[in-house]
């Protein structure tokens, strides 16, 4: 799936029977809904191919806690990425990127189409 994703270009996201059935198929999870329906004030994005930096990600929010800010850990693979427009809805939020490369600075495989997403000019 990882590697189909990388050469083509192409995000595969499982779906319900339902969703087929209705034709109505979400792109991603919304990260404001999310974090606003949990009471997270912190959202730590990982980008991990081999695991270190979504361990890094956990540790880290489990910190936050420590100090009393409620975080969230998120694959950005699971998230519609367009919705980080929307952070500024949360008073007081805090926004963290924890980025593995690969090869020569390579984005990890979870992270390009945020990577994409941070490029992008009109962003």
């Amino acid at each position: 799936k990882q590697w189909y994703q990388r050469r083509v270009g192409v995000t595969i996201k499982p779906i319900s029977l339902q969703q087929l059935k209705t034709g109505v198929v979400e792109s991603g999870l919304d990260i404001v809904k999310r974090m606003n329906e949990s009471g997270k004030k912190m959202v730590v994005f990982y980008g991990s191919q081999t695991g270190t930096a979504e361990e890094f990600s956990t540790r880290l929010c489990k910190e936050a806690r420590y100090y009393g800010i409620p975080a969230l850990s998120a694959d950005p693979i699971e998230y519609d990425i367009e919705t980080l427009k929307n952070l500024k809805e949360i008073d007081n939020h805090i926004a963290v990127f924890l980025m593995a490369t690969y090869g020569e600075g390579e984005p990890t495989d979870n992270a390009i189409q945020l990577n994409d997403f941070i490029k992008n000019e009109e962003n």
